[in-house]
């Protein structure tokens, strides 16, 4: 679980909404080794937008995932409190502005809400198949593969 949330962690580092932003953020993710997406993930800072509304999972990330990535490495997790339809909103706003990057780096979202962004072409991906940890995936399980009747 730990290497799940930092890969998506770093993977936002490297991203943007779409667009040219996220065609050189695949370009620059292309052959890396874990460990050269760890070494670019060192010393910067990660914008999450989640929904807040479960005080076991914000202590969950407060305490546990804001401190472990800043400790084991280098990255600061600076999580604000949001969800689908605010996360949509500002990524659509940006989009329409012409911005070259979110203030949204992370978003912890649902089945519902990656429909909504994947619809807009507002997500980075498809990059699971590059975690360290994917060979464990049952990509065929109906819980891993749909989120709220939407294929993920």
């Amino acid at each position: 679980m730990k290497k799940l949330i930092i890969f998506f962690v770093v993977v936002t580092l490297l991203m943007g909404c779409g667009g040219e932003k996220d065609q050189q953020a695949r370009q620059s993710l292309d052959g890396l080794s874990w460990e050269e997406v760890r070494a670019q993930a060192r010393g910067q800072t990660v914008n999450m937008m989640m929904w807040q509304g479960d005080p076991s999972i914000n202590a969950y990330m407060n305490q546990y995932v804001v401190p472990s990535l800043k400790e084991q490495f280098g990255i600061t997790l600076n999580i604000s409190g949001g969800q689908g339809s605010a996360i949509v909103n500002t990524l659509m706003n940006e989009m329409q502005a012409g911005k070259a990057e979110s203030e949204l780096d992370l978003m912890w979202i649902n089945g519902e809400t990656f429909f909504q962004l994947s619809e807009i072409i507002a997500l980075y991906g498809p990059f699971v198949d590059q975690l360290p940890n994917a060979q464990y995936i049952n990509f065929d399980n109906p819980f891993i593969h749909t989120d709220f009747q939407q294929k993920v």
